[in-house]
């Protein structure tokens, strides 16, 4: 019941958010990823967990970033130096996927200035979807919200086999 309230507020702060202007992600270059960093890692919790992504951001530059998750599925670590996040984003996703590599996005404000970035792993496409995740950022109450949604398809094909 908890769960289906969560998900139907996510979806009114959704819509509210539509109206003033989501936040974007775009591909991005490594060399934009600079200064000290905090990454959140979320899910490779368990090993059939497939929808695994990263989101980092400079340290005490712009809004603060959140994922919409229990604390069971995702993980802070701040102090990390830009190629040692990148690293860390980057293995963290390919958790449990032994054929994806991930892919470096920029997530921005409206007026498309940088406000931090996510690493999703691309997977193969021969099941029809280029990434395990579908990620979403609302700017809300001064903090970046970011909800992430595992692709139920490419998690009951990988089920399927075990």
């Amino acid at each position: 019941m908890l769960a289906v309230f969560a998900a139907v507020l996510f979806v009114f702060s959704l819509v509210a958010s539509i109206a003033a202007g989501d936040l974007k992600a775009a591909l991005a270059d490594e060399s934009k990823v600079q200064g000290i960093c905090t990454l959140i890692l979320y899910a490779c919790s368990s090993g059939c967990d497939v929808g695994n992504a990263a989101i980092f951001k400079k340290e005490g530059d712009g809004p603060s970033f959140d994922i919409a998750a229990t604390s069971d599925q995702s993980e802070v670590k701040t102090g990390l130096a830009g190629n040692e996040v990148l690293a860390q984003a980057k293995k963290f996703v390919g958790c449990n996927l032994d054929d994806a590599t991930a892919q470096l996005s920029k997530i921005m404000d409206i007026d498309g200035a940088i406000l931090g970035f996510e690493v999703k792993a691309e997977h193969d496409l021969s099941l029809g979807l280029p990434y395990t995740v579908s990620a979403w950022y609302i700017m809300k109450d001064g903090s970046t919200h970011a909800w992430i949604t595992p692709d139920t398809k490419i998690e009951m094909e990988r089920n399927a086999g075990e």
